[in-house]
């Protein structure tokens, strides 16, 4: 996934299952059709990117639009 994909991610391209995190992938889709590669859950919780993810975005409160918020030096 390229950086600029990633920044652009937004919560409705994340579908969650019991094994980890299916997100949506356009990346060289020229007809616009996409495809889903899923991301498994790791047995350690503390290194797990799925779980930190889950977490982060229940402490950031995000239910919708990019994942990624905008900070500036007033927070």
């Amino acid at each position: 996934m390229r950086r600029s994909e990633l920044i652009a991610r937004q919560y409705d391209h994340l579908h969650w299952t019991p094994q980890g995190m299916v997100p949506r992938i356009a990346r060289l889709d020229l007809d616009s059709i996409g495809m889903d590669i899923g991301n498994p859950h790791i047995r350690n919780e503390r290194i797990c990117p799925i779980t930190h993810l889950r977490r982060w975005m229940e402490q950031a409160k995000i239910m919708d639009g990019t994942l990624s918020r905008r900070v500036d030096r007033w927070g």
